[in-house]
Order: structure tokens, then sequence, then C-alpha cells
């Protein structure tokens, strides 16, 4: 009881009493003077009472006022008949909710900015820090991803929370210590917020006025949590432009953005606590993924340059015969089987390329290897390898100026082929018409005849160098595109996955359909010119090869039909 609690009692059992004689009053002069005074107290509260609530600075001591004024006493009907007023009169909705309303939503908007330029002020030590630090780099996250820690796994493995606070499920998603972090500090600040929101809008409310004041609130909350997270991205641009280009500040801030819908949960409590037509938490987080890809961007144009240049120092034109031989791997031979007139066979034998060249692989194998010690989403690694595309590409076209053979000729050819099929989807028109232009141009280099005869086998030996390097380079290789180049289909032996949730089956049942009896037999692929020895089993060994043959026919079946 906040009278007995606060007031004294000689301040709260006073009763006004006077010495004069009372007159009559008629009822009509009862009603101008209780208005009168009516007037006077609802501007004597405006005034007063709204300095008093300045005192208070959290929603839960305003739901304990509300409580109290809500609390008429039993005498209320009696008094309204005696002063002449209606008994449907609220002095809580004409005085007091008011007041309390615009306490509660100015408190709302002094806890967001306090949110908020606390994350600001941590934000700008995080990445000074940073800039600092050389062994924990927020470029390579090898030292925290491939450390196990005992908070990798959390004891409530359901829990989706659980999963946000724990290391492992931080790794996964490539999200650093700082970034956690600083998204930790945010989120504990509006719980905090929310659970006292929570109390003072209560769902068991069934007053209406109370529930129109609990949806002014939500509404206020959706709205000043939308302008915050603006804020928030306000302040991140600012800070790219204020500081020097950095690839560290750049990546620290756009995994800060990127995770914020992640580790704070109570934006979506926020955003979605009213089902507003203005703000949607859909919208927020894609204008959100906007922001991120670009501050990435800045990211991404600092990477580019420095690996670039990298491209354009090892994929030069040799410049003598013993860099040739160093960088150019062994050919294949490959023996050619033809019928002249007379009907004699004539082989002949021919050298054709047989994998990338050296500094391919060694470019391609540093620029897997940065993006995995980066840990960046998927849609930065394409946007990353998309820009380096060209300039790879445009390292084979040919120059007049220099000389150059036939063979190098086809070793390019092989090259620009190979980063073509394993790097660039089919749906991005803009790179495949360049690669093809320079694959046009190299062709154009080779005697058409030596073309026919050489290019079947260069496709071939193209989408095998793709199909054994597919699993390293499985990072910046368009994976979706692979299995379409390679003409590979996938069947399914079984309705059954062992990863029903992926968008791809990691590991497929192995399929016994039918006794391998019953099969056809499925000739093995043999190389030209090579005979298959044949030989005729005894009498006395017939039981004992027909034993192993089941054994081999068996198990040489699980090995075709698992591993292709």
């Amino acid at each position: 009881d906040i009278p007995k609690t606060f007031i004294s009692p000689i301040v709260a059992d006073f009763r006004p009493q006077t010495s004069s004689e009372l007159k009559n009053v008629t009822a009509k002069e009862m009603t101008s003077v209780v208005s009168n005074w009516l007037t006077w107290v609802q501007d004597f509260v405006n005034n007063k009472g709204g300095e008093l609530l300045t005192l208070l600075s959290s929603l839960r001591s305003l739901q304990g006022l509300r409580d109290t004024v809500q609390i008429l006493p039993e005498e209320w009907p009696l008094v309204l008949e005696k002063l002449s007023l209606k008994q449907s009169q609220n002095f809580w909705t004409e005085l007091y909710r008011p007041l309390i309303i615009r306490r509660a939503i100015l408190l709302v908007e002094v806890h967001w900015d306090t949110a908020i330029n606390d994350v600001e002020v941590e934000v700008t030590k995080s990445v000074d820090d940073a800039l600092l630090e050389g062994k924990q780099s927020e470029l390579d996250l090898r030292w925290y991803v491939w450390k196990e820690n005992p908070n990798d796994l959390g004891l409530k493995i359901n829990s989706s929370e659980s999963k946000r606070s724990k290391g492992l499920w931080l790794k996964s998603k490539g999200i650093s210590p700082k970034v956690a972090e600083l998204c930790e500090i945010l989120e504990g600040k509006l719980t905090t917020l929310v659970n006292d929101l929570s109390t003072l809008c209560s769902d068991r409310e069934v007053d209406p006025t109370v529930l129109s004041d609990i949806q002014t609130l939500k509404n206020h909350q959706q709205t000043v949590c939308a302008a915050a997270l603006a804020r928030i991205v306000t302040f991140v641009q600012k800070e790219l432009e204020v500081r020097e280009p950095n690839e560290i500040t750049s990546i620290l801030l756009a995994r800060f953005l990127q995770s914020l819908p992640e580790l704070c949960p109570s934006l979506h409590k926020c955003l979605s606590a009213t089902e507003s037509k203005t703000i949607s938490w859909q919208e927020i987080c894609n204008n959100l993924n906007s922001e991120v890809l670009s501050v990435y961007q800045t990211w991404l144009d600092l990477v580019k340059d420095r690996l670039v240049k990298d491209i354009q120092n090892k994929l030069k034109q040799p410049s003598s015969l013993t860099d040739l031989l160093k960088f150019t791997p062994q050919w294949e031979l490959v023996c050619i089987e033809e019928g002249d007139e007379s009907g004699e066979i004539l082989k002949s034998e021919l050298r054709v390329p047989s994998s990338p060249s050296f500094c391919l692989q060694a470019i391609l194998n540093s620029v897997s290897a940065f993006v995995g010690h980066s840990s960046v989403p998927k849609q930065v690694c394409e946007l990353l390898i998309d820009s380096l595309v060209p300039h790879i590409v445009s390292c084979y076209k040919p120059d007049l100026q220099t000389s150059t053979t036939q063979s190098q000729y086809l070793q390019h050819l092989l090259d620009v082929k190979y980063v073509t099929y394993l790097l660039v989807a089919p749906h991005k028109k803009v790179l495949q018409t360049q690669a093809q232009d320079i694959i046009a141009e190299i062709e154009g280099r080779v005697d058409p005849f030596d073309l026919n005869v050489f290019l079947p086998y260069v496709d071939d030996n193209v989408k095998r160098s793709v199909q054994r390097t597919q699993a390293l380079l499985g990072l910046i290789s368009a994976t979706h595109n692979v299995s379409a180049v390679l003409n590979t289909k996938t069947e399914e032996p079984s309705v059954l996955a062992m990863s029903t949730t992926a968008s791809t089956t990691w590991f497929p049942m192995l399929h016994i359909t039918a006794p391998y009896s019953a099969r056809p037999a499925q000739p093995a692929n043999k190389p030209k010119g090579i005979k298959k020895s044949t030989s005729t089993p005894t009498l006395e060994s017939n039981n004992e090869n027909s034993a192993r043959q089941t054994a081999a026919s068996f198990f040489g079946a699980m090995a075709t039909d698992w591993f292709g």
C-alpha cells in the first residue's frame, strides 16, 4: 500500500475540518464546484505527477504503481453519488493512465538508447583491440575453430538458446568470440527490457483499457527497435568511413551485423510482438542481410586487389623452358588405332594435357585455403570467386607479341575449361561468355586438324580433373554445377537417408536390391590395345574358384555401386 509505506501518518490520516457552520449546497453548485476542482486536480497531477514519475527508472516499478492505483475503495460508488458524479467516472483513466503510459514510452526509449550507446562503445573497443592482436586474428579463425573447448557442447542439446551460447554452434557459423561477446552484451540489455515490458504488458489482462495500453506500448517498442537497428547499421557505416580501409575492421563489423538475428533473439521478440503492416521481422532481416553484404563488399575489395596481384604474378607467361617444364604437369600418353585402305591397323601415340598446370593449382589451393581460414558465408565466397574468375581466364588470353607453341595452347585450353567447369555456374552468363571467348581465341591458335583430334581427350581430362579436385576445392567450387558438368546421376536405392534434413544426402544408403547373380554383368572399361588374360580352371579347383568369384562379385558390386 503506497500511502502507508511512503507517506507519514500525519499526512495520510489528515481529514479536513471546519469550525464554521456548513450550509446546504444545491446539486448544481456541487457539480460546478467539483468540476472546477477536478480541472485543477488534472492540471496538478499532470505537472507534479509527471515530475514524481521521473524518479522511476524501471518498467517494473510502473507496474506496481499501476496496480495500486487501479484498486478502488468500496465506498467509491457512494462518493460518486454524493458528489453528483457519473458512476462511470474513472480517475485512473483520466488522470493516472496517461502519465504512466507516457513514462513507460519514455523509459522504453531511454533503455534502448542506453543499450545502443553501450554497444557502440564496445564495438569501437573491439575493433581497436582486433587491430592490435596478432595471433588471434579475425582474418584467420583456425586458432578458434579447430581448438577444443569444454563449452563447445551444451548440456541441453535440444535447446536452441543453449546451442546459440555454445562454442560448437558458434564455430560452425564462423562467429568469432569478439562478435559473440558484442551480441551477448546487447542481448543481455534487451532481455531485461523485454522481461520488464512483459511484466507491465501481461497477456492475462482482460480490461479493454489496459489492453489498449499494452498494444500502444508494444507498437512503440517495435518502432523503437527498428530505429535502433537502423542506428546500429549507420554506426557501422560511419566506422568504415572514418577508419582506414582494413580487412580486420570490415570483416569484424560484417560478422557483427550478420550475427545479430541469430545471437539476439530478443530482437525477434521485440519486432514480432504485434502484427504490424509497416514493420516485419523478415523485412528487417532482409535489409540487415543487404547491409551485411555491403560491409562484406569492403572486405572483398581489399582482398580482391591482393589476390589479383598474386594471380597475375603466378600465371604470367614462362620466360624460359625451365619455367615451362616447372609449371607443366606430365601429359597423358594416348594410343590411337586407325585402319587404312588396305585394312592394316595403324597405331599412333599422342601426348595430351592431363591435368591443370601447377601454377593454376597453386592459385586455386591458396584461394580455397584463404576462404577457409576467413570463415566467410557461402554467398560472400561466391562473390569473391566471381570477381577473381575474369582475372584468372584473362591471363590465358593469347598474346601476339609472345611466342607460344601449340602444346602450350593445349595446356591453356585445359586450364581455362577446368576453371570454367569448376568455378562458374551455368546461370552466370556473363562469366560463361568471358570464358568461352578466351576458349575460342585459344582454339583459334591450334591447328584445326589437331584440335579435332585432341579436343575429345582434353574434355575428358577436364572432367576427370574436376572430379578429382572438387573435394579439395569444395569451398570455392560451384558444387551445384559439378554433377551437371560430369553428367553424373545420383540414384537413391532407398527412401531412407542418413541426413534427412540436408538439401543433399551426405551418405546414401548402401543398396543391395537383388542377388548379384540375377543382375546383368557390367564389363569394366579397358584401355584399347590391352588384351585381357584368360585361364581355364581345373575340375579340382571349380568349387574353390566359384566361392572366390561369388565373394569377389559381391564386394565388387558394393564397391562399384556405392563408390561409383
